[in-house]
């Protein structure tokens, strides 16, 4: 077993749906979309998107038709691991509140992307993890996390947006 506390070992990505996407904008956040036509929908020009992904980590782009309309590219290929965990890790820096889902550095592309799908659908919905500061809690994908108070956050729109869920190893 491996000691490592940085490291995934236990990686298994959710089946695959082709209808949802992973976009990383221009300005370095990255927003998960439920079905093409959101996805399209949520952006005005092609170059706004840097990259879009699916979740076996395949990416693709905007494209303008003949008729001037937004659609998805085809694909261009598999994302590159280290441009994906740096610009991940990057986003979490710069949009803290819209990170506070910690998990444990991925060491393959296949569970980096899983991560990303992962932790931006929770994010959406951290109100189902629960838990006051210092508990540990679950997540569907039998992640652990252990809850904590990051100050200066405060509450916003109603909600305790100060607690964060940071990952931690059972035994």
């Amino acid at each position: 077993m491996n000691e490592n506390p940085l490291q995934d070992v236990e990686c298994q990505p959710e089946p695959a749906r082709a209808t949802d996407f992973v976009a990383v904008d221009d300005a370095g956040a990255f927003s998960h979309h439920c079905s093409r036509a959101e996805l399209i929908s949520s952006f005005e020009y092609p170059d706004e998107v840097i990259c879009i992904l699916d979740r076996q980590g395949r990416c693709r782009r905007l494209l303008l038709d003949s008729s001037r309309t937004l659609v998805l590219s085809r694909i261009h290929g598999a994302a590159e691991f280290s441009w994906l965990q740096q610009n991940w890790t990057k986003s979490q820096q710069l949009f803290p509140r819209q990170h506070r889902i910690r998990r444990f550095h991925a060491l393959t592309l296949e569970c980096l992307v899983a991560d990303i799908f992962e932790t931006l659908s929770l994010g959406q919905h951290t109100a189902e993890l629960g838990g006051s500061a210092g508990e540990l809690v679950h997540d569907r994908y039998g992640h652990t996390y252990r809850v904590v108070s990051h100050p200066g956050s405060g509450f916003h729109s109603g909600r305790n947006v100060g607690l964060w869920y940071v990952e931690v190893k059972v035994p």
